[in-house]
Parts: structure tokens; C-alpha cells; sequence
């Protein structure tokens, strides 16, 4: 039996995996349809087989299939005859498959390797432009998220859990700016400090030891702080006097615990912000006031990075529950040399008060919790409970005839004979009302409303005429 078992098996895998080329194409070819921007000029989808061969899809859903060099390079004659124009570019959008399982045929395809192709990436809805760097045969591959923010294609999960942190919104009201100051409270509140102009969060004050309870208070909301990673240790220069410096072990467990998003700005240099400049006043984190006006994290990385040059991210596992996502610069000869990190720039902060960031680090709630944490009205009860409870009170209504004659025999109704005055009887009534409708009528709803909805029938059927018998 299980040899049968087996051999079915392997008779089905092929077909299986050809259904998953053509959903993955299919997916793709909707990604070029959906963008007015790339169908201005000719554009063409893409995947291939473990085999090494290429199928190409144009707007119209004509397709080529090519498994020789010579095939190829009918490709564009056929399906995009305008790109063979001089000065016109095609853009390519290849499936995820073709870049992460068969990567070794991608980099091999010619046509993805002319420089009139803009090679791109299907992700969930989504096309994002590959950058190629490095030598031929040794080339990383990088999807440009944002015009300075790149996500690097090495594997295709932390990938894809990468790119929804990035186009995840922000909740702006739940971004916090924490200042780590000597002196400064052992806790904060909960409910953030707004801007009487701008609506945004001011920035709390905590002292160093106090860093961890401040995160524990802060559940589930983004906390922002300004820090310089040695090694083990996040270390933090205050307004005046000496560095501290607290265990980052301690600071991400600390996050955890609150299910807090955490975002490190780091710096060399890590003033903190709203301390006192010797030269013009307050210390500002450089771009963090335009950055804390975007709607995604990608743009708000986008905003920290920008002008001074490109930030790749990374991704790597975290604790159940949790991803790392790091955004440092791109080490590339193209980029300004005046990038994040210059050391001209960092004197130059000192002096007009503003930090220089030199990287990003974050511990967040990964896709799954995070899109749990959506689903749920009330924030500390699981999604599922609340969506059961909704159901049992929607089906608690269908059957709340019965349910409130099981109710009268265990809480009998109040009279107003029993009480002396009719607050009391009236606040008797609500608490009796509230406990029927929140508690029992849900708790009962799935006996009374199916003895509601038999006695309804049994009713209807009772009161149909009974058909005159034929003599």
C-alpha cells in the first residue's frame, strides 16, 4: 500500500509543480497588468523550470516558451517587437522562483543581463526593480524597495517577511521617541505626549535603568531610540557627562515581553534627542521629524537614508514571534561620498545639534503576530476568541426567545416592590440586563437558537391548511 502510495505520489509531483509555474506566472503577469507605469512601454513576465526553460508572458497573455539559446532570442521579436527599437527598454518582471529556487538560469539569461532591460520582481502585488552588484558568476542581488532602500534577495522567507515589514502602515500614534537621560523618570506613561501643532508624540525622557520598564509600559506600541552598539551593549551619550550603557540582551528581551517594536537609530555619536546643544539648542536626530511623517517603515527608512546614500536591509530570525531587520549603508564606489557615517558630517553635527545615523536596527512583531495584533478589537484578547464571541451573540439573538425564559428561572426579574428607591431598582435591572446579554445568551446560543429555529418550523408547519382529501 504504501509503494502505491509512493508511486502516486511521484506521478503527481510534476504536474504539481507545473501548476505552481504557471500560478506563480499568472501571478506575475497580474503584478504588470495592475501597474499603468510599466505597460507605457513593453514589458513581458516571466518564470522557468528547474529544466531551464523560460516562459514569457506579454500584457495581451501571448506566451513563448523557449529551451535553446536560439529560442531566446526570438522572445522579444515575438512577443515585444517594439523593444527592439533603439532607445526603447524593456522591463522584465520575473517570479520569485526565478530568482531565489533557479537562480543559476537567471543570472544566465542574457536577455536579463542587456542593458535596455529593467529586470524587476513580482512580490505579492508588487514589482520591485534587482540591482546586480559584484563580479559575473559572484554577482548579489538586491530589490530597490525604495530609490534608497534596498532589501537583499538571499533567502526567499526572511525576503518576503522583510518586504511586509517595510509596506506594513505605521501607526503613528503608537511611535514613541525615547531620550535616555540621566535623572530622567524611571517610567513613562502610556499614552504618549502630543504636539499641540503636529499631533505627533513629543519625546519622553527615561534614565538608563529605567529603559527596560519603560518598554514593558509601552506594550505593543514602536519605540524609537538613539543608540551606539558596542559589541553586547547599546551605549547612550547624555547631555552632559559621561556615556552609559545598558545590555542589549536586556533591552530586546524587554521589548519582547511587551510585544514592543523596537528601532535603534544608531549612531556613533548618540546624543540623545531634545538634549541641549553647546551651539544651537536642542539635539535632533537628522531627518527623524520628516521620517515620522511617513505612512510604511520602507518610508520611513527611505527618509533616514535619503540624501546621503542607500541603506541595504537584512534579515534574520528572531525568538518565536519576533524578526531582526538591519538597515546599513550600501558599501558601493557609486555612492556619495559624503554618505551616512562621513566623518566631516559627524563633526558637523556636533555642531548644529543634529545625530547622525549610521545604520538602523529593529526587533519587530513578525507578519504572523503582527497581523494578529490587527485582527483584534480589543488588544490584549486573541482574534479568534473575540470572532467566536461575535458569532455566539449574533446566534444568541436568533435564539434569545428561549434563552430569556432559561434566564427568568435562574435570575428571576427584579419587582419594584423589593426595593426602597428606583435608582436601585433601575441599576438592579441594567446589571441583570448586562449579565443576560454579555455572558448567557452567548454562552447558551448554540442549544437555544437551534430549539428557536425547530419551533419556528414546527409553528409554520402548524398553521398550513391541510390539503382537502380527493373523494
Amino acid at each position: 500500500m504504501a509503494l502505491v502510495l509512493f508511486c502516486l505520489l511521484q506521478l503527481g509531483l510534476p504536474q504539481a509543480k507545473a501548476a505552481s509555474q504557471v500560478d506563480a506566472l499568472a501571478r506575475a503577469l497580474e503584478v504588470l497588468k495592475a501597474q499603468p507605469a510599466l505597460t507605457k512601454g513593453p514589458a513581458l513576465a516571466a518564470d522557468v523550470s528547474p529544466e531551464g526553460h523560460w516562459t514569457f508572458v506579454n500584457p495581451a497573455g501571448e506566451r513563448f516558451t523557449s529551451a535553446s539559446p536560439d529560442e531566446l532570442k526570438r522572445v522579444v521579436p515575438t512577443l515585444a517587437a517594439e523593444a527592439a527599437k533603439p532607445g526603447v527598454r524593456l522591463v522584465l518582471i520575473v517570479t520569485e522562483d526565478a530568482v531565489f529556487r533557479q537562480r543559476q538560469h537567471l543570472l544566465s539569461l542574457p536577455l536579463a543581463a542587456e542593458r535596455r532591460t529593467d529586470l524587476m520582481i513580482a512580490v505579492d502585488n508588487e514589482a520591485y526593480p534587482i540591482l546586480r552588484r559584484g563580479d559575473r558568476g559572484k554577482e548579489q542581488l538586491a530589490a530597490e524597495i525604495r530609490p534608497s532602500l534596498l532589501i537583499e534577495l538571499t533567502e526567499r522567507r526572511l525576503f518576503d517577511e522583510a518586504v511586509w515589514q517595510l509596506a506594513h502602515p505605521l501607526k503613528r500614534s503608537q511611535i514613541r521617541v525615547l531620550a535616555v537621560e540621566p535623572g530622567g523618570p524611571e517610567q513613562v506613561s502610556a499614552s504618549p505626549r502630543l504636539d499641540p501643532q503636529t499631533k505627533r508624540a513629543l519625546t519622553d525622557q527615561v534614565s538608563p535603568a529605567g529603559l527596560e520598564g519603560a518598554l514593558r509600559s509601552l506594550a505593543r506600541q514602536t519605540v524609537l531610540i538613539t543608540a551606539r552598539r558596542d559589541g553586547d551593549l547599546l551605549a547612550f551619550r547624555p547631555s552632559s557627562g559621561l556615556e552609559h550603557t545598558r545590555p542589549l540582551k536586556d533591552v530586546l528581551a524587554a521589548a519582547e515581553a511587551a510585544d514592543v517594536n523596537l528601532v535603534i537609530l544608531q549612531s556613533t555619536n548618540p546624543r540623545q534627542p531634545g538634549a541641549r546643544s553647546w551651539w544651537w539648542g536642542s539635539i535632533s536626530v537628522g531627518r527623524l521629524d520628516d521620517a515620522l511623517g511617513r505612512d510604511h517603515l520602507a518610508d520611513f527608512l527611505n527618509a533616514i537614508a535619503s540624501p546621503q546614500g542607500k541603506l541595504m536591509v537584512s534579515a534574520e530570525s528572531d525568538v518565536a514571534g519576533r524578526i531582526r531587520l538591519s538597515a546599513r549603508p550600501l558599501k558601493d564606489e557609486s555612492s556619495p561620498r559624503t554618505g551616512i557615517g562621513d566623518a566631516l558630517s559627524e563633526l558637523a553635527s556636533n555642531i548644529v545639534g543634529q545625530v547622525v545615523v549610521s545604520g538602523v536596527e529593529a526587533s519587530l512583531r513578525d507578519r504572523v503576530r503582527e497581523t494578529e495584533l490587527d485582527r483584534r478589537v480589543v488588544p490584549w484578547v486573541p482574534s479568534l476568541v473575540q470572532w467566536v464571541y461575535a458569532a455566539l451573540l449574533v446566534l444568541g439573538l436568533a435564539g434569545q426567545g428561549i434563552a430569556s425564559r432559561w434566564w427568568a428561572r435562574i435570575w428571576p426579574p427584579e419587582t419594584r416592590e423589593n426595593y426602597g428607591g428606583a435608582f436601585g431598582y433601575m441599576a438592579a435591572r441594567g446589571v441583570r440586563s448586562v449579565v443576560y446579554m454579555v455572558l448567557f445568551m452567548p454562552l447558551v446560543a448554540m442549544a437555544s437558537a437551534p430549539i428557536a429555529a425547530m419551533r419556528l418550523l414546527a409553528g409554520r408547519a402548524k398553521d398550513e391548511p391541510v390539503p382537502a382529501s380527493v373523494a
